[in-house]
């Protein structure tokens, strides 16, 4: 990554921080303001549970990864933990790290259904 680069960088995460404080300190409405933040709230959480889940079930524990594939989690995070671990790896970790490899026993558990 060259100085130009690297400026470039810095401007656009200024620019979008700026933005982002201009957008969001406006309340035009106070249920769109309170409900927004609701929904915002709720798909963050998801998120960040499916996350955890992807955890325990690419741990080397195996009571950790039996409790995750036997429980009623693994219905609602199977697909949104491995797809957002692939968005990720591809959008973020190949551009950092050229030369990591991507996790293939977690793309085994996918592909076998989680144990």
């Amino acid at each position: 990554m060259t100085a130009a680069d690297s400026t470039k960088t810095l401007n656009m995460v200024i620019g979008a921080m700026i933005v982002s404080f201009w957008v969001f300190k406006r309340e035009p409405n106070p249920f769109i303001d309170k409900w927004g933040g609701l929904i915002f709230s709720l798909c963050k959480t998801y998120l960040v549970c499916g996350l955890i889940w992807l955890g325990m079930v690419g741990s080397n524990q195996e009571i950790l990864r039996q409790g995750a594939g036997q429980s009623l989690s693994t219905f609602f995070f199977d697909n949104v933990s491995f797809g957002l671990y692939k968005k990720f790896y591809d959008g973020v970790i190949i551009k950092i790290a050229p030369n990591e490899p991507i996790n293939e026993e977690l793309l085994k558990l996918l592909k076998e259904g989680i144990a």
